[in-house]
């Protein structure tokens, strides 16, 4: 990708838009005249998974360095209102803010002593509650010069974001559709708003519902019955989903829904225990109860059909009441593939688009569309269609790859791509497994063919011996990547997932007659969770792919993310060397190097 030009800037608004995430998951993303030009998360840099609770500093100076840009020369600066630096904000009385400056002058003086000192932090969407409350704004109460002095951002237009306007917006402007219903659904964000309905059309977006009631959220009903079986929270939510296909949700799954259910007569979701005098204790008690003594896979199967059953039919309401036949999605709880395939399902819906980074990373784009709609709306309306591909992160030539080599102790051959393609699917139809680095790295939670480990995709054994490898103790089985002239001879219903399976964020029933041959990517229950490739989006994967079906008959390979467990994604090739070092992979593709061991 070409870095934009400086020629036009200045003209119609602030051309050069950073819009990023500051809580959980941080994230930049920088819009030049209106294009996307980079978007990347803090974890891939600092190598923390989820890095966050401060502004992204290593992204944000990877997408400034992609257009060639310096913080002065940012025209619009949208943030969530995530976990901000306290010296940059005023309380809302002269009594907390007295105590807020004693409190931090104590902690500084600690720090002094025992050399450990960590800038006391504030959540600023939490203020903004409380403030909101007050009738005051947040903005009013923010330190907008100190900010810029010290960040660098002296031309910036700062404003602040909500949580889940960030959610829902990309949902939109990227699905391609000048009408379609939008819906977002998380444990919590802003003003403890958990799930919201817009409708965007002709490049507005209107909200239409919001639920901010305590002990109802769909995603925090997830997280609880995560963590009660033993995983992290807005990390292991994906286990859960697999597991439950491999137990039975009967008798648990009327328990449990109590705790999330629909309800046709107010028109929302609901909880039992939401009028209780402390909801959110009350529903935990329920599922500690309920599900005590219980085998795992039972209880995530319960779980899962109990979230299923609450949010299709919400979805089924919105359609009817809406006109909306083609519906975007996103926030963290349609990182739930299976859900996402009900929803599919249903004869009212024509076409689904999940937002491939729905979780929070994924906010700073949703935070830099805000700011263009705001600041250039001609822009903002010119700029909505599809995305062909998410490789918005860096990428690293041959030159560098060349010199990094010079100093590893592996086997590498540099190669023509179509002859490496063949030897990568010769590879792979040999059984060994390879790891790929190339062109840019992908943003959001999957590895889409330029960070990802491939293998055949034929014997499901492979998904006990991979594992171990990765140090994975996973219950899904890895994922297919597949040409997309083959799509529809693999899976079932795929026109309505077509666009958002390019993503990998919903799952298909496979065909029968394939179940077999593909073993390795199918789950106990029928399903996979395909990449569909087309040449267009990425011709050097979709070669490998090419050239391994030549030889197997298989239009699809095995990919999963090129990291081990509890790591980000690879971000540089000294990264991939050192899971060939470490023998998590067999082989290496490294632009148009062939790296193996000596």
């Amino acid at each position: 990708m070409e870095k934009p030009q400086r020629k036009g800037d200045g003209q119609g608004g602030p051309t050069v838009i950073l819009g990023l995430n500051t809580g959980h998951d941080a994230g930049a993303c920088l819009l030049v005249n209106g294009q996307v030009v980079a978007v990347a998360s803090e974890e891939r840099f600092t190598r923390v998974k989820n890095d966050g609770a401060r502004i992204p500093a290593e992204a944000v100076r990877y997408v400034l360095s992609e257009a060639d840009r310096r913080p002065a020369d940012v025209g619009a600066l949208p943030l969530t209102m995530g976990f901000l630096p306290e010296r940059y904000f005023v309380r809302e009385t002269l009594y907390k803010e007295v105590e807020r400056r004693v409190n931090r002058a104590r902690k500084r003086a600690v720090g002094w002593v025992t050399g450990k000192y960590d800038e006391p932090m504030m959540m600023a969407g939490a203020l903004a509650w409380r403030l909101r409350d007050r009738g005051k704004a947040l903005a009013d109460h923010f330190k907008l010069h100190r900010f810029r002095a010290d960040t660098g951002f002296t031309g910036a237009e700062v404003s602040f974001v909500d949580h889940h306007y960030c959610h829902g917006l990309p949902a939109y402007y990227f699905s391609g559709w000048d009408r379609c219903g939008v819906i977002t659904l998380d444990g919590v964000g802003d003003f403890g708003i958990c799930h919201t309905q817009y409708v965007g059309e002709g490049g507005a977006y209107r909200p239409l519902h919001e639920l901010n009631i305590f002990g109802v959220s769909a995603g925090d009903f997830y997280a609880w019955i995560t963590r009660r079986l033993g995983f992290t929270v807005g990390r292991h939510e994906g286990k859960i989903t697999g597991l439950a296909a491999m137990g039975r949700p009967e008798p648990l799954a009327s328990k449990l829904r109590r705790c999330l259910f629909y309800s046709e007569a107010e028109g929302r979701l609901a909880s039992e225990f939401e009028k209780a005098p402390r909801p959110f204790d009350a529903r935990w008690a329920h599922i500690n109860e309920a599900i005590h003594g219980q085998p795992m896979a039972d209880v995530a199967a319960a779980a899962q059909q109990v979230l299923e059953d609450a949010v299709v039919p919400m979805v089924r309401a919105f359609v009817r009441k809406t006109g909306c036949a083609r519906i975007g999605l996103s926030g963290g709880v349609f990182g739930n593939v299976k859900l996402n395939q009900r929803i599919m399902e249903l004869p009212e819906v024509e076409e689904i688009f999940v937002f491939p980074a729905m979780m929070d990373t994924g906010n700073a784009v949703g935070a830099a569309l805000e700011g263009l709609a705001r600041t250039d709306p001609e822009a903002y309306r010119r700029g909505m269609g599809r995305i062909s591909d998410l490789y918005w992160g860096p990428g690293f030539g041959m030159d560098y790859i060349g010199d990094l080599l010079k100093r590893e102790p592996f086997t590498a051959r540099r190669m023509d791509f179509p002859d490496l393609a063949r030897t990568i699917a010769r590879l792979i139809a040999g059984g060994k497994v390879v790891g790929v680095c190339q062109g840019r790295m992908e943003f959001g939670p999957r590895a889409l063919g330029n960070r990802s480990i491939l293998a055949a995709p034929t014997d499901p054994s492979i998904n006990d011996t991979l594992n171990k490898r990765l140090d994975r103790s996973e219950f899904m089985p890895f994922a297919p990547s597949v040409l997309d002239g083959a799509a529809e001879d693999l899976f079932e219903n795929v026109q309505k997932g077509r666009y958002t399976a390019k993503f990998m964020t919903v799952t298909f029933d496979v065909k029968p007659a394939w179940r077999d041959r593909v073993g390795a990517v199918v789950h106990v229950d029928g399903t996979a969770r395909p990449q569909i490739v087309s040449e267009q989006d990425n011709p050097r994967y979709f070669r490998i792919i090419q050239e391994y079906e030549k030889i197997s008959g298989i239009p699809a390979v095995l990919n999963t993310s090129f990291n081990v467990h509890e790591e980000p994604i690879i971000c540089r090739p000294e990264e991939a060397l050192t899971a060939l070092r470490q023998g998590r992979v067999d082989a290496l593709a490294l632009e148009d190097y062939l790296v193996e061991p000596s």
